[in-house]
C-alpha cells in the first residue's frame, strides 16, 4: 500500500506534501522496502535529473535524544535515511544535518539532499503546539544550560544563583529560563519552574548541539603536541604541573575512562580554571592545530562536578567524546550515556 494514499491527516501524508513542495521534486511516494523486512519503507522521489530511492523511517511519538542518536546510529548503515516526524526542533535538525539524517516533519522543517545536485534545508516553522524559536543562545547561555541541567533544581533558583554557578550574568540566566519556559522545555506555574519531564531528550539534544557548534569554541585555548606519545605517561607529567597551577579536570575520554573503565583514546582534553597565560609552555606543549592535546576553560564551577576526581561532568565529557566523531569516541559517550548520564536528566 502506497502511504500517499492515506487521509491527509496522518503523518506520512503530511510529511509527503511537505516534500512535493520543494522545487525540485516533481513527485514523491512512500512504498514497501524490496529490501528490508515487511514492515521496512522507502521513499521514492523523482527529480528533472532522475529519481532518488531512500529507506524511510515513520517515527509517529515525539523524537527525544534517545530516538535522534538511535537515527544518527543507523544512518551509518543506510546511507540517505529520510525520518518522517511529528516535530523535529532546530537542534535536532541541526545534528540530523550534520550526521547526514534526512527528515522532514509536519510543520514542514526538512533536511534533504540528493546527491551533490539538490541540498534543502528549512528550519523554524512551528506546528500548532509549538513557538517559534527564538534568536540563536550565545555561549554564556548554554554555560548556564549546563548548570541547570547538572543542578536539576536550579531551573527554580533566583537568577543571580545561577548565574554564579554559571559564570554568566544574572540577566543571562534570565533570558535562558525565559527561552527555556518558551520552547516548552520548563513548566512554570505562578511561583515555580520546573522541568518538563517528557522534554528531557530535547534538552540534552539542544545542549549538545549548543556545545559543539556555539560553546566549545568559546572556550578553547588551543590544541597541541607534547613529546609524549603515551597518555599514561603525559598524564603522569602534567599533572603535578597542573595541580600547582590551579583547578582543573580531564574531559573526553581520559574523562571517560575514569569515569565508565571503558575508553581513553589518545586524545587529551583538559579544563582550567583562571589559567595562567602561559599555561601550554609551562606543560611544555608545542603549538599544533591538529594534536592531540586540548587546553579549554571550564565553562563554570559545576562542571567540575564529577563522581571521579580530576573528571568533568560526565555531560561534558559526554559532549567532547560526540565532539570527536568517530566511532570509538562515539561507543564510549553511548556508554558514558547509559551508565551515568540516561537516568539523571529524568
Amino acid at each position: 500500500m502506497v502511504a500517499s494514499s492515506r487521509s491527509d491527516h496522518t503523518l506520512s501524508a503530511q510529511c509527503l506534501g511537505h516534500l512535493r513542495a520543494l522545487p525540485f521534486v516533481a513527485h514523491a511516494i512512500l512504498r514497501s522496502s524490496q529490501a528490508g523486512g515487511p514492515r521496512s519503507q522507502e521513499l521514492v522521489l523523482d527529480t528533472p535529473e532522475g529519481r532518488y530511492v531512500l529507506p524511510c523511517e515513520e517515527k509517529r511519538s515525539h523524537l527525544g535524544h534517545d530516538t535522534g542518536q538511535a537515527m544518527l546510529h543507523l544512518a551509518e548503515a543506510q546511507p540517505g535515511l529520510m525520518v518522517f516526524a511529528p516535530a523535529v526542533g532546530r537542534a535536532l535538525g541541526d545534528a540530523f544535518e550534520h550526521g547526514g539524517v534526512n527528515f522532514v516533519d509536519t510543520a514542514g522543517n526538512c533536511f534533504l539532499r540528493l546527491g551533490e545536485r539538490y541540498i534543502a534545508r528549512i528550519q523554524a516553522r512551528r506546528g500548532a503546539s509549538r513557538k517559534r524559536v527564538g534568536k540563536a543562545l550565545r555561549a554564556p547561555a548554554y554555560r548556564a544550560l549546563l548548570a541547570a541541567m547538572i543542578e536539576r533544581n536550579l531551573v527554580d533558583a533566583p537568577s543571580r544563583t545561577i548565574a554564579a554557578e554559571a559564570g554568566v550574568s544574572p540577566q543571562t540566566a534570565i533570558d535562558l529560563r525565559k527561552y527555556l519556559v518558551e520552547q516548552g522545555y520548563v513548566l512554570r506555574t505562578r511561583d515555580h519552574h520546573e522541568w518538563a519531564p517528557e522534554r528531557a531528550g530535547e534538552v540534552l539534544t539542544l545542549w549538545l548541539t549548543g556545545y559543539s557548534t556555539t560553546l566549545a569554541p568559546s572556550l578553547a585555548i588551543g590544541r597541541f603536541r607534547a613529546k609524549e606519545t603515551d597518555p599514561a605517561e603525559l598524564e603522569r607529567r602534567i599533572e603535578p604541573i597542573l595541580d600547582e597551577i590551579g583547578v582543573w579536570a580531564y574531559g573526553g575520554g581520559a574523562a571517560a575512562q575514569r569515569l565508565t573503565g571503558y575508553y581513553r583514546g589518545d586524545q587529551t582534553m583538559i579544563y582550567v580554571t583562571d589559567g595562567p597565560a602561559d599555561l601550554a609552555t609551562r606543560l611544555r606543549f608545542a603549538k599544533d592545530e591538529s594534536g592531540p592535546i586540548s587546553l579549554a576553560r571550564t565553562p563554570g564551577r559545576l562542571a567540575l562536578r564529577s563522581p571521579q576526581p580530576r573528571c568533568v561532568h560526565p555531560l561534558l565529557a559526554y559532549a567532547d567524546l560526540l565532539a570527536e566523531g568517530h566511532d570509538r569516541a562515539r561507543d564510549a559517550a553511548r556508554e558514558l550515556y547509559g551508565q551515568l548520564i540516561a537516568e539523571a536528566k529524568r
